[in-house]
């Protein structure tokens, strides 16, 4: 049975992080781009708490209404953006697939192309 990924679903794996670093644990990632041959390009998904210092960096963006499919507040690293194959890695689809909301994906994108 072959799932068909959607832009704005997230996921949580255990991927390397973009500069190479063994990841240590499961974390959540935002699916930004859905490729044929079971790729997709994911960028990292983070809990704001503690962490409020972190949205001035223009790299990261705030979600707005994170809520599908993150359970809490959260904001994306635009510049953690790469391509994996499903098939190497364990994965969790988040909240039975429901998308991130069009607006914020919207600002993420834009966000991506001035990057």
């Amino acid at each position: 049975y072959d799932y068909i990924m959607k832009i704005g679903q997230a996921i949580w794996a255990k991927i390397n992080f973009k500069q190479g670093t063994a990841a240590k644990y499961r974390r959540p990632y935002l699916i930004v781009k859905v490729h044929s041959d079971n790729k997709i390009d994911i960028i990292d998904v983070s809990s704001t708490k503690g962490k409020e210092h972190k949205l001035m960096y223009g790299s990261n963006c705030h979600l707005s209404k994170y809520n599908p499919p993150f359970s809490t507040d959260s904001f994306v690293k635009i510049d953690s953006l790469r391509t994996i194959n499903l098939l190497d890695v364990g994965y969790t689809i988040l909240q039975n697939g429901e998308c991130l909301c069009d607006e914020d994906m919207t600002i993420i994108k834009n966000k991506m192309e001035t990057n």
